[in-house]
């Protein structure tokens, strides 16, 4: 088992499930794995303008040896999705706490995908947008009736002004 390559696989088959769930376009998730590295970087990502594109990392993956990965996700995000049971827990730094799976299997790499996913919908359902706000789209009848956004772009949606009036927004 190559273990940096089959938590790759696993947290991003994951994530394309979740974020295609949560109407988070595909453009907005970014699981960063350089070739020959044992360090992978989970972000959210946000069209700036043109190719300028902002990247805010919610969480971090690090094999150790052969059986063991450490990962660390932001203090906030740790309050919501709690402490994944059968770790080693590790310190807190700089807002990160960081937490090991040790002996890792095929089975601890699902669990690391299904938090992997919890902590994007947390991250995502906080993250604030630097996007032009806009007071509706041609949505906002239907949206009114459900008393949620609809659109299907949420990335786009989270600068609605509409939005924020909606009970379940």
């Amino acid at each position: 088992m190559d273990l940096s390559t089959d938590l790759v696989t696993a947290v991003r088959e994951k994530l394309d499930t979740r974020a295609k769930r949560l109407g988070i376009p595909s453009s907005a998730v970014l699981l960063d794995a350089p070739v020959n590295s044992h360090k992978t970087a989970l972000f959210i990502c946000e069209q700036k303008s043109g190719t300028d594109v902002s990247r805010t990392k919610i969480m971090h993956f690090e094999i150790l040896g052969n059986d063991t990965i450490r990962i660390s996700v932001r203090e906030t995000v740790l309050s919501k999705a709690g402490l994944p049971k059968d770790v080693v827990n590790e310190s807190d730094a700089d807002g990160w706490h960081s937490f090991r799976y040790v002996n890792v299997s095929k089975d601890t790499l699902k669990q690391i995908s299904l938090y992997a996913a919890d902590v994007l919908q947390y991250e995502f359902e906080d993250y604030e947008t630097d996007a032009e706000p806009f007071e509706c789209c041609s949505r906002n009848y239907t949206c009114s009736i459900r008393g949620e956004c609809l659109h299907p772009d949420q990335m786009y949606a989270k600068a609605c002004l509409f939005r924020r009036t909606l009970p379940n927004a």
